[in-house]
């Protein structure tokens, strides 16, 4: 799967899965404004603690889903 890098407001880039990134809408609409390109997503809000504890817990929300749970 294709990837995109991200970049968090204290200048960390992560490289996440762009299906992943997607889940955010603000993230998606910049990739569908400006398309994707090397250079790193800025995510001006957001610092590089947070960023990692949101991405860890993606894959945990997905499970839940097919299993009929939400949230956390």
């Amino acid at each position: 799967m294709p990837s995109i890098n991200l970049q968090s407001s204290d200048g960390e880039i992560s490289e996440v899965d762009v299906e992943i990134a997607k889940h955010s809408v603000t993230i998606k609409t910049m990739l569908k404004d400006f398309g994707m390109d090397d250079d790193p997503v800025p995510l001006l809000n957001v610092n590089a603690a947070i960023f990692k504890k949101v991405i860890h817990q993606r894959p945990i929300l997905k499970s839940r889903e097919g299993h009929g749970q939400t949230g956390i």
